[in-house]
């Protein structure tokens, strides 16, 4: 664990390395941990039904579904060898933004989640995740899903115009497109036929071809990570002592220049002076 008291002192100090430490603290926190797989995005998308349906919770929903918005923290579930993790809402409130990115800190594989429904990607969204891209994940560990499938023949153009969005954040991203009301059905009726359309399959082996891959060396990719975002820090610090350097040194300078003002204006007025006798 990083010692509390120094982030507090980096926080105050150096409030625009926040991001940096947020996520330094949670690789820090994870170490030995298992996969762990983030699941993000706005209000409504589907996430939480999407967490039920990759974990066997479709009848007792461990990740709660209505519509309100349910989690306000992001809810965490182990199952078979990765540990899954539901953040909230991004556009419900700054609250809940702030935890969802908090939440996205400690992914090793995120997954984005948008609903179709919802139309193209919002401005907003591909802001933020450009910026997650940047700063928290390599783009072969982000799953991009498509949620609400059910009437995809309908939604081709629609369809066209996301994935055009994704591969500008993604350089050949090929999104998931699931339907976790088709799997839902299936499940409960014992129909094969509509769990495999529905997606949920497929994408969980494209999760579980991940997992894998990233278990080989997931503890050296989160220390390389460490290291990263230590030297990141360091930079910023070196920055910030660099301009306190600089505004020190213009202070002595305007000090000097008024102090030799003043010695001026003293050696004039004493001439002055001189002059009366």
């Amino acid at each position: 664990m990083i010692d509390s008291k120094l982030i507090k002192k980096l926080t105050k100090h150096l409030p625009q390395a926040q991001p940096l430490l947020s996520q330094l603290v949670a690789i820090r926190n994870n170490r030995g941990s298992l996969p762990r797989v983030v699941v993000y995005g706005v209000y409504n998308a589907g996430k939480s039904s999407l967490l039920n349906a990759l974990t066997g919770h479709v009848e007792n929903e461990f990740f709660a579904t209505r519509d309100i918005p349910e989690t306000k923290t992001s809810k965490i579930l182990d199952h078979q060898g990765i540990r899954y993790i539901d953040t909230p809402g991004l556009d419900v409130d700054e609250a809940d933004t702030q935890a969802a990115k908090a939440g996205v800190d400690q992914a090793d594989i995120l997954i984005f989640v948008h609903k179709l429904a919802s139309g193209p990607i919002q401005a907003s969204e591909m802001h933020t995740m450009q910026r997650l891209i940047k700063s928290h994940a390599k783009p072969q560990h982000i799953i991009c899903v498509l949620t609400g499938a059910e009437r995809i023949s309908q939604q081709q153009e629609l369809l066209e115009s996301i994935q055009l969005q994704l591969r500008q954040l993604i350089p050949g991203c090929v999104p998931s497109l699931v339907s976790n009301t088709m799997f839902q059905k299936g499940v409960r009726e014992s129909k094969q036929l509509l769990i495999h359309h529905s997606g949920i399959p497929q994408l969980l082996e494209t999760l579980y071809e991940q997992v894998k891959q990233l278990a080989r060396d997931l503890e050296q990719q989160r220390k390389k990570k460490q290291e990263e975002l230590k030297q990141q820090v360091l930079r910023q610090v070196d920055a910030r002592r660099a301009e306190l350097q600089t505004a020190v040194e213009e202070e002595r300078r305007q000090k000097e220049a008024l102090h030799l003002e003043f010695v001026m204006k003293t050696a004039e007025l004493q001439g002055l002076v001189a002059q009366l006798r």
